[in-house]
């Protein structure tokens, strides 16, 4: 009697590159939940630009990309260095497999940043930030910015031309369509008072130092125990 050898599983890749452009257009147009269109295309070829480029693959098939930028501010006693992220899309039948964070993490390890950045009107980002990043402003908690991270939070916002910490009106209306809802109610009223008005289009500039030392489940469930620890991971999609 023969067995057939079981499937094996497949991995997600996180390499060099970009999909191409016909590609990139599908992915954003899933991870954003529109349509086709030449709009939309004319935005995706806008944003194809970086300086750390990721696309990530399974098997053949390419189901996201990355684009990140770095930049140098100079402050007033030192200059640091700021790896920005400028667009992230993950198919969304690939969405909740944690793949956010191995794409950050391998840009990190590029780059050596000082800070990480990235704008959002969606909580589900800002939650996912939270599971790589110990601060991050502006913070669920309210907590206050320090002269010197507000200060490289303004420095971005002007290279990005945008504001900090929240951009009134950045997108012109809702980004996603349907407005991206984490499932913990007490996390998504905190991210609704720092970007109050997802119609209007607000969002969010975020800036977060960047140590060797990752978050743990441990340290997460520490730091967000107000709002517990399980994170819902769709509709992660970033745009600048």
């Amino acid at each position: 009697m023969s067995y057939s050898q079981p499937e094996q599983p497949h991995y997600s890749v996180v390499e060099p590159g970009l999909p191409a452009f016909e590609r990139a257009v599908e992915l954003t147009a899933q991870g954003f939940r529109q349509e086709v269109s030449e709009e939309l295309e004319l935005d995706v070829k806008n944003h194809l630009h970086g300086d750390i480029l990721r696309r990530i693959t399974l098997g053949p098939d390419t189901i996201g990309y990355a684009v990140f930028q770095n930049h140098a501010i100079d402050l007033e006693r030192r200059s640091v260095s700021v790896l920005y992220l400028a667009g992230l899309i993950i198919s969304p039948d690939h969405q909740g497999q944690h793949i956010s964070q191995r794409v950050i993490d391998d840009a990190v390890k590029e780059g050596c940043p000082d800070y990480f950045g990235f704008r959002t009107q969606s909580s589900i980002m800002y939650a996912a930030a939270l599971q790589r990043f110990r601060e991050i402003y502006p913070s669920l908690d309210g907590s206050p910015i320090s002269p010197e991270d507000y200060s490289v939070g303004s420095a971005l916002a002007q290279r990005i031309n945008s504001s900090f910490p929240l951009h009134r009106a950045c997108y012109g209306g809702p980004l996603y369509g349907d407005k991206p809802l984490h499932r913990n109610a007490v996390l998504q009223a905190q991210f609704d008072q720092l970007c109050p008005d997802y119609k209007a289009g607000d969002a969010i500039l975020c800036v977060a130092k960047v140590n060797d030392e990752r978050q743990t489940p441990g340290d997460i469930e520490t730091v967000t125990v107000r709002t517990a620890t399980k994170t819902e991971w769709r509709m992660l999609a970033v745009r600048v």
